[in-house]
């Protein structure tokens, strides 16, 4: 599943984001409050609707279901546009347990508390390469 573009129409306080095209790898920043934990909370319930209120419980901030969609592409090439044709579930083996480890850095702190014990749970090993 790739994730090629989104529109935000109106979403609590969040401002209209256009149609936004994205590449295989993006960043979203800027200034605290200007709407990157919103936009991610949009995703989440456009990827699950209803069903984000309870696998997500702290996505509080807006109650209702956000206007736009996501363009989703699978493995095929084929595009699949939420929430219009369904939720991610009902075109992919997921659910919203495999999007509970999404990370949103605030003020530019890059520092985790107890930073060791995290790493630790972290495997890191080197590629290996073909002789």
């Amino acid at each position: 599943m790739f994730l090629k573009e989104f529109f935000i129409g109106r979403y609590g306080p969040l401002p209209e984001s256009g149609r936004q095209s994205l590449s295989s790898y993006n960043l979203f920043y800027g200034p605290n409050e200007d709407g990157k934990t919103l936009t991610l909370d949009a995703f989440l319930k456009m990827l699950f609707e209803k069903k984000a209120n309870r696998s997500f419980t702290r996505l509080k901030r807006v109650d209702e279901l956000p206007e736009g969609y996501l363009l989703l592409s699978d493995k095929e090439g084929r595009h699949i546009k939420l929430p219009v044709d369904g939720t991610v579930e009902d075109f992919f083996n997921l659910n919203a347990r495999e999007f509970n480890i999404i990370f949103v850095i605030r003020d530019s702190d890059l520092l985790i508390s107890e930073e060791g014990d995290f790493l630790s749970l972290i495997h890191i090993s080197e590629p290996t390469r073909p002789y």
